[in-house]
């Protein structure tokens, strides 16, 4: 198995420099120009960029990899000015301004997370899912002593809240049906 990190970062402007009533746009480019190089070139890893329905102020951007890892390092400047120059670049508006407010993600540099999700890794499977999901269990009986949840645990939808919340539910499932037995 392994583990990543997937970021987002919000940014709030004063006005939407979009298209009223846009979803979100994407970045296209060409493909020489995606590829990052050194994480340096973290934001070339910016591809979508999504309006959040609750605040249609804000755009979100997701970031994942060793780019997102050094963008965690960086100031909320260094961030803000870096996408308003790609964004610049990308819609020909030089007139785009810094954002009100930048509100990120920082799940690789969090001591309790280390990431934010797990992937099947080269040279392994879902057996291994399989086997993370089991729990343990004490010599003298069948009853588990520890058991996992997480969306690690589950083989269909590994990587997803919806996997996590799955398996929290099949978790409890045991421990109820171990209670009644």
């Amino acid at each position: 198995m392994g583990f990543g990190v997937v970021n987002k970062i919000f940014l709030e402007f004063e006005k939407p420099f979009w298209e009223a009533g846009s979803p979100g746009f994407q970045l296209v480019c060409k493909e020489d120009e995606t590829n990052p190089r050194c994480p340096q070139e973290w934001y070339k890893k910016l591809y979508i960029f999504y309006v959040d329905p609750k605040a249609p102020n804000t755009v979100f951007a997701w970031l994942s990899g060793e780019e997102a890892l050094h963008m965690e390092a960086l100031t909320e400047e260094e961030v803000a000015h870096t996408i308003v120059q790609v964004l610049r670049r990308f819609t020909g508006n030089d007139d785009i301004p810094l954002p009100q407010r930048l509100v990120r993600s920082r799940w690789g540099g969090d001591p309790l997370c280390c990431g934010s999700y797990s992937f099947i890794a080269i040279g392994a499977s879902g057996e291994d899912i399989d086997t993370i999901a089991e729990p343990l269990y004490s010599q003298h009986t069948r009853e588990p002593v520890v058991q996992f949840a997480g969306e690690a645990t589950h083989r269909q939808h590994h990587s997803t809240v919806h996997a996590a919340y799955l398996s929290g539910q099949r978790e409890a499932d045991r421990l109820i049906h171990m209670c009644r037995a």
